[in-house]
């Protein structure tokens, strides 16, 4: 299966309704999503492609996701501190489908997005085991 074809595999477990809602969330990025995408585009990634906003699960959007290899990265400002139950009982949803969940500080982003980006693609690229990230 191709790349595109999985992606619109993810794309058509999503109801019309959470398109809706992941396209309006593309448009209402938190600025580190925004610093960040600038550094996830297609032609810096090495054959790995991002999803924005993507809608991979009824009712989860995540904020990024590389469909090729299941990871998904969410960006974490101060409110997911508030929202640690509900963050962790939704990561546990993704990890049940076989999706790693990557979780960043939005503050390491504003520090070093660059730095951000290519710790990204070394997960993708599997020079960082998900299991040692802090």
């Amino acid at each position: 299966m191709s790349e595109k074809e999985s992606q619109r595999k993810h794309l058509s477990k999503a109801a019309p309704k959470q398109i809706s809602r992941s396209r309006r969330l593309r448009k209402e990025m938190s600025p580190p999503e925004v610093i960040l995408w600038q550094h996830l585009r297609p032609k810096y990634n090495k054959g790995f492609t991002f999803r924005r906003q993507a809608a991979i699960l009824p009712g989860i959007i995540v904020d990024f996701y590389c469909a090729k290899k299941k990871i998904a990265f969410e960006i974490d400002g101060n409110i997911h501190v508030l929202k640690e139950h509900s963050d962790s009982i939704r990561d546990e949803k993704l990890r049940s489908a076989g999706v790693t969940v990557v979780r960043i500080s939005a503050r390491r982003v504003f520090e070093n997005p660059a730095g951000v980006a290519d710790f990204i693609r070394l997960i993708c690229l599997g020079e960082v085991d998900v299991k040692d990230i802090d």
